[in-house]
Parts: structure tokens; sequence; C-alpha cells
């Protein structure tokens, strides 16, 4: 199974609202769940299987402008390292993944606080520097999966 639901958010942690944070837990966080407990039975009764939770580099560090997503992941990499050990007993495996980021149309479809003044500067160097950065090939990303 690959958990792959994900929704981005940008927003300084004043800036964002309690409706962005809750889609932003519900999605990355209890989406997860939901997702792997309705297969962690089927999972457990045939002895073996896989759980590929995709996380990010963000759920190891922090980064401004992206803590509520940072949250979520950081989340998904502590549910990864405590399920892992609850099932490694029925031969089932638990990868958190950590890819870097892709050519997708996730950032641009992330949700963007409404900024204040105050925080501008931070927010355009952050935005650029993914921007600059993003480089990956998910299909290539895939095929290392499998």
């Amino acid at each position: 199974m690959v958990n792959n639901a994900g929704y981005g958010l940008a927003g300084t942690i004043e800036d964002v609202t309690e409706e962005q944070v809750q889609k932003q837990f519900d999605t990355n966080v209890f989406g997860l769940l939901r997702v792997t407990r309705a297969l962690l039975p089927v999972l457990r009764e045939q002895g073996s299987g896989y759980i590929l939770n995709i996380s990010s580099v963000g759920g190891r560090l922090a980064f401004p402008v992206l803590g509520m997503y940072n949250a979520t992941k950081f989340a998904v990499e502590a549910i990864s390292e405590a399920l892992l050990q609850e099932v490694a007993q029925f031969g089932i495996k638990v990868i958190a993944v950590e890819p870097g980021a892709f050519r997708t149309e996730f950032i641009n479809a992330a949700d963007r606080a409404t900024f204040s003044d105050t925080y501008s500067p931070v927010y355009e160097a952050v935005m650029k520097l993914i921007s600059e950065s993003i480089s990956g090939d998910p299909a290539k990303a895939g095929r290392a999966m499998i």
C-alpha cells in the first residue's frame, strides 16, 4: 500500500486559518491513518506486506512558512516508526519515503494563507527556494519505490 495523499499549505503559524490547519491534518495525517487501519487486517491475515507512507524531508526538518505542512509530515514519520514496530511480528514492513521536490501539480495546488506584510519577505524567499529546487522525476521515484 502506498499512502500518497497529500495537501500542501504555505503560511506562517500566525497567518494560517483554523480551517486550513484542519484540512492539512485531515488529509495528511487522518487520511493516512484511515487507509492504513482499513488495510492492516488484510496484511496481517496474509502474513506479509509493505506500507509505504510518503513523507518529506519536511518530516525531519521544519521550514518557515511550511510549519503546518511540516507538522503533518513529522506525524507521518512518528506513525510510521511506531507502526513498523507494532506490525513487524506479522511480516509487514513500513517505510517512510522522504522524496525531494517533484515536478507535479502539488506545489501549484498548495493552499496559501493570506500573508501579512510582516512575513512577505520570508514567504517570498521560501517560495523561490522551493520553485528553484524542484527537479525530481515522479515516474523514476515510483519505479525506485517498487
